[in-house]
């Protein structure tokens, strides 16, 4: 009797489920700060950039990135609103999509593969271009 009474314990704590369980997935619709660029892989110079200088700020549900300079020094996009679109391209692999702009302008490969590290890649290094990192914003700005 007391060995069913411990099973039926041990099974009923076992199936219980805490409420606590969330995730702090970090999803693109954020604002992120440019915080290395590369102008060429293969003459690799990056230019670093001190945080909040240079931020993009993503709206997946409108398409648009509004950038913001805090300093001087457009990199990619001078200051504004700017509708975008994920294209196919040559360059495309797994979930990484090509960004496009309006106006049909290109920016690069958008690399997703460090998002949850909070860290976005665009990068046309396929075609021995530019490689853009940005981090993170924790509080938006």
């Amino acid at each position: 009797m007391k060995q069913i009474l411990l099973v039926s314990i041990a099974l009923l704590l076992l199936g219980c489920k805490s409420d606590d369980d969330t995730t702090n997935e970090i999803t693109l619709d954020s604002s992120w700060t440019l915080i290395s660029y590369t102008p060429s892989p293969i003459l690799p110079h990056t230019i670093t950039y001190e945080p909040g200088q240079i931020i993009w700020k993503f709206d997946t549900q409108a398409n648009t990135i509004d950038v913001v300079l805090t300093a001087g020094g457009d990199i990619l996009l001078e200051p504004g609103t700017y509708n975008y679109e994920l294209v196919e391209n040559t360059c495309n692999y797994e979930d990484n999509k090509y960004i496009q702009i309006e106006d049909g302008q290109g920016l690069g490969v958008l690399i997703l593969d460090d998002l949850q590290d909070g860290e976005i890649t665009i990068s046309e290094a396929c075609v021995d271009g530019f490689i853009a990192v940005f981090e993170q914003i924790s509080t938006e700005i």
